[in-house]
């Protein structure tokens, strides 16, 4: 996790005092640029590799019938939600 704050913070992101992104601003992807400059490019890349553990893991868990009708409170299934797509971002990041 302090790996990722790091990178995510190299990225020109800004973390919390203990790593986290709470209150933190975020760059998000050049775009409109046919050349884009090397800096850009590498910018691009290191975001949509941050990105696609999260992506693909919220993929899967749309396809879920489960999901579609659950018959718990709502409360519990946010929690049920976010244990699982930690789950699946962990399996993806291997």
């Amino acid at each position: 996790m302090a790996a990722q704050a790091r990178r995510t913070a190299s990225l020109g992101h800004r973390t919390g005092p203990n790593g986290d992104l709470t209150g933190a601003t975020f760059r998000t992807p050049y775009y409109h640029h046919h050349e884009q400059p090397e800096h850009y490019q590498q910018f691009n890349r290191d975001h949509a590799h941050l990105r696609a553990p999260g992506e693909r893991a919220f993929a899967q868990l749309k396809s879920w019938r489960l999901l579609r009708r659950a018959r718990c409170s709502t409360r519990r299934i946010g929690t049920i939600v976010q244990a699982v797509h930690t789950l699946l971002t962990c399996n993806y990041a291997g």
